[in-house]
């Protein structure tokens, strides 16, 4: 029978208890953010807006396809 190093148990527990801490820790800092969404050139874009705002705007259910470009 083999003999088990305590080290080795308590290292274990300490990296697995670091890594929950981790996991907890950018749960709660992600439900803080106030997440801003970009234009296609990175610009902010109005909340007030809404999906389907611009022509074309895959978001809008009721958009018709863009014409190709020649």
């Amino acid at each position: 029978m083999t003999r088990r190093s305590p080290f080795l148990i308590f290292f274990l527990a300490f990296v697995s208890a670091i890594f929950i801490g981790i996991l907890i820790f950018v749960y709660i800092v992600t439900k803080q953010t106030n997440p801003v969404m970009l234009d296609d050139k990175g610009r902010p874009v109005s909340s007030a807006s809404g999906a389907g705002s611009q022509p074309g705007c895959p978001l809008d259910r009721g958009s018709q396809p863009r014409p190709a470009a020649a």
